[in-house]
């Protein structure tokens, strides 16, 4: 189920990737295009290694504060441990749970963000869906361009 090597899950243009990031190191494999998600079945301590022993440093419940499913990234698999992305900040912090606290299921979708050329591509079952140019809206920006109408 599993592939032998390592998935990179964010890629950057040569030379863009944040300092000591996967990406960042010359020869970096691309993006992966297919990608599993964990939904969390019970609530469960997300450990810092994939060892029971190990430290905590979160905990996942089922469900979200607003009710829908919890489900996270999976970026690996070891010994019955998946290392799963986090949500929480800061981006990027990973954590690992126990593979039998989660149903896994493959991602539809993938997103692809040039940030270099403000250019982001969405994909859904592998057709393309969404292409895009041009200034990303953050909600800071839109807060700004409301005041500025007003």
């Amino acid at each position: 189920m599993w592939p032998s090597s390592p998935r990179v899950l964010a890629s950057y243009p040569p030379g863009t990737a944040p300092a000591g990031s996967i990406s960042d190191h010359a020869g970096a494999p691309e993006a992966p295009t297919e990608s599993l998600s964990a939904r969390i079945t019970t609530a469960v301590s997300v450990k810092a290694d994939p060892s029971a022993s190990a430290q905590q440093v979160a905990t996942l419940k089922p469900t979200t504060p607003l009710g829908s499913p919890t489900t996270v990234l999976v970026i690996d698999e070891r010994d019955g441990w998946l290392q799963v992305s986090l949500p929480v900040r800061p981006n990027g912090t990973t954590g690992w749970v126990p593979v039998d606290s989660a149903e896994l299921r493959p991602n539809d979708y993938a997103v692809t963000v040039d940030l270099g050329q403000h250019h982001m591509h969405r994909e859904i079952a592998g057709r393309q869906t969404t292409e895009r140019g041009g200034p990303v809206l953050t909600p800071r920006r839109r807060e700004r361009d409301l005041e500025h109408r007003a």
